[in-house]
């Protein structure tokens, strides 16, 4: 078929030439992979230490280098209001922890006991009209509940600022189960 100075030619054939693009998913494994190990990794240090803290932090700096992410936060419910209890970024990145969250999106967490994932804060519907996503210039955000026994004890927060639409389900997947370890040791040591 000849459109103008254009020519478009079909055939029933399938083409020989072997597709370059990976099926949906599979470039994936190594990371999800490499994020199982980094949780066996964290369960393994739950059973010998026991510094809260210090467990809370590992965990972060190993979700901000699997998933991506420039920023963590843990935010505990001390007295029935959002605390962060441990802050962490990358080596290049350091992090504000009163500064750099926001605020609405935690709160909805909290609220509805659910996970968030924002894959572009800015243009987000729900979230784009928020204070704290404009000032802050958020992107890619993704929060999970803390919930062990059905006890609400706070959040985990992470975020980059510079990729929009960097988390997806599957990142979501496994902070939700960091989240459940660290739920659990959380409540172990209150």
């Amino acid at each position: 078929v000849t459109l103008g100075s254009a020519a478009l030619a079909y055939s029933t054939d399938t083409p020989k030439a072997e597709s370059k693009l990976q099926p949906l998913g599979e470039d994936r494994r190594p990371w999800l992979l490499a994020g199982y190990r980094r949780l066996h990794q964290f369960s393994q240090r739950c059973a010998e230490k026991h510094d809260l803290d210090e467990l809370l932090s590992a965990m972060l700096d190993d979700l901000i280098d699997v998933l991506r992410a420039d920023k963590g936060f843990v935010i505990l419910l001390e007295d029935g209001k959002p605390q962060v209890r441990v802050a962490r970024g990358t080596a290049t990145k350091p992090v504000d922890a009163q500064a750099q969250i926001s605020d609405s999106i935690v709160q909805r967490v909290l609220e509805r006991r659910e996970p968030v994932l924002v894959s572009d804060a800015l243009n987000d519907t729900l979230f784009s009209k928020s204070k704290s996503v404009i000032d802050l210039k958020l992107s890619s955000v993704s929060c999970v509940p803390l919930v062990t026994q059905g006890n609400l004890l706070g959040c985990i927060y992470l975020g980059n600022d510079r990729v929009a639409n960097l988390f997806g389900p599957a990142d979501l997947e496994v902070l939700e189960v960091f989240a459940a370890q660290a739920a659990h040791e959380i409540q172990s040591a209150t």
